[in-house]
């Protein structure tokens, strides 16, 4: 297993949702979304990406770990 800091991209959460049967989003919403998260993390097995996560927060008090 192999993690990638803050690398995470619209494609890539877009096909993580769909093995999860969710539906796509837009990519310019998931681009508003990844570039304000303070922090993200990919999961690749065998150079697929199988897991991720975002932390998200108001940059001072309350965070948030998401997705």
């Amino acid at each position: 297993m192999i993690y990638r800091e803050n690398l995470l991209n619209p494609q890539d959460f877009n096909t993580l949702r769909l093995a999860l049967n969710l539906p796509q989003l837009p990519e310019k919403q998931l681009m508003h979304a990844l570039n304000s998260s303070s922090y993200s993390v990919t999961a690749e097995d065998k150079k697929q990406i199988v897991g991720m996560a975002r932390l998200l927060g108001d940059g001072a008090l309350y965070w948030h770990i998401d997705d």
